[in-house]
């Protein structure tokens, strides 16, 4: 790697695989025709994260009014399915509400993200 990337060593991840191959200095694989292989190459370990105590839960109360439990204190985003950002509640805390009155009759996706961990992505429809 270090004429490509200008690291003696790096650390390397099977994406496809979801296997860390640890630190390596060449990484030499077989791909059979038509095969497929996806490698991240960093200079440090990829961040690895423990397992939520709780599962995040979205939880349809009444109405257009929902709650996101166990999120902790996660950024609460809602998106259109084209991907547009429609607002976002940062740092929830606890058991946090969302007020969806605003929005018209359709689908919409809702995430909960913290420290760029997505705990929880899901879709709700509005009637």
């Amino acid at each position: 790697f270090s004429s490509e990337l200008n690291l003696s060593n790096a650390y390397v991840r099977d994406l496809w695989e979801h296997s860390d191959l640890g630190s390596k200095s060449l990484l030499a694989v077989s791909i059979p025709p038509h095969g497929c292989k996806i490698y991240r190459i960093s200079a440090t370990p990829a961040k690895i994260t423990s397992p939520q105590s709780q599962p995040v839960r979205l939880v349809h109360l009444s109405g257009k009014r929902y709650a996101i439990s166990g999120a902790g204190r996660a950024n609460i985003k809602v998106y259109t399915l084209q991907g547009v950002q429609l607002f976002s509640v940062e740092k929830a805390s606890g058991n946090q509400f969302l007020d969806l009155s605003d929005l018209q009759t359709g689908i919409y996706v809702v995430q909960a993200v913290r420290e760029n961990t997505l705990l929880y992505a899901g879709k709700i429809n509005i009637i």
